[in-house]
């Protein structure tokens, strides 16, 4: 049969929400891994051998290409960096800083570059992390330990993977006129962002907000990975794989080591 992938949730199609373009914020909102097992619908997560689909559910082919560890990203990480794209606009010729280099600050870079930027900054607290991030595009990178790095100005696009306040203040810093903030990572209880209204004003500032991605964005992560899984070490993101039946001692080393990634592989025996 055909390998495919699915979105991460389903909505009503004909919903006001569904036609605005934000289908993940939709009535009937359903997402997969999220929705507690029961005895009636227990199958709906990853950490199966069997995933049942439920109607409002987007379902794509895949190549046969694309490694199974790098199709496993499409409907998370790869899917939500297309929307953060999406709403920055065009990004060719742009001077791009991502402020957090986990996966989706890694996507970023890659998918900023296969488009056409021209120069991507990267930034976070993790040495090694920023240093991996030169193989997915990042041309220079920006260690923020103790806050203390200065970023570059005069940045047309900021993209915010990692949530935190003073990235987030720092990459409104960065902008230059009629600058683009989009802010992915901020999807966890943290203090409040302190704006400058009159400095966001004058600068014509424009920032934008987005959880999870909506169809289109699916589609655009799918395509993406097909053409580009070999052109960015995207197999490279999974530290290390187990077996289903080792899902504990899975969990136990991504919070021991925090690879970017910890796959499961049902292949494996």
């Amino acid at each position: 049969g055909d390998r495919v992938t699915w979105s991460i949730f389903s909505s009503d199609a004909d919903s006001i929400m569904s036609r605005s373009g934000m289908p993940q914020k939709a009535d009937g909102l359903f997402k997969y891994g999220h929705a507690q097992v029961s005895e009636n619908d227990p199958l709906h997560g990853g950490l199966s051998t069997h995933c049942i689909l439920k109607a409002g559910t987007a379902v794509m082919r895949l190549s046969p290409e694309v490694p199974l560890p790098v199709a496993a990203i499409i409907n998370c990480a790869v899917a939500t960096v297309a929307g953060a794209l999406r709403l920055a606009g065009n990004v060719k010729n742009k001077t791009i800083l991502i402020t957090g280099c986990g996966l989706l600050g890694m996507v970023c870079a890659a998918m900023c570059k296969q488009k056409g930027a021209k120069y991507v900054h990267m930034a976070d607290i993790n040495l090694s992390r920023l240093n991996q991030s030169t193989a997915f595009g990042a041309d220079e990178l920006h260690l923020l330990k103790d806050n203390a790095a200065i970023l570059p100005n005069r940045i047309d696009i900021t993209f915010d993977m990692s949530g935190s306040p003073d990235a987030m203040q720092q990459g409104l810093d960065a902008l230059g006129i009629g600058g683009i903030a989009v802010w992915v990572g901020a999807v966890f209880n943290t203090r409040k962002v302190h704006l400058d209204a009159e400095s966001i004003v004058r600068r014509l500032l424009t920032i934008k907000g987005l959880h999870n991605y909506n169809f289109e964005d699916f589609v655009v992560a799918v395509e993406f990975i097909c053409q580009s899984h070999d052109v960015f070490p995207f197999e490279q993101v999974i530290g290390k794989e187990f077996v289903l039946a080792s899902t504990n001692e899975a969990f136990e080393y991504a919070v021991n080591y925090k690879p970017l990634r910890v796959g499961i592989n049902f292949e494996l025996f």
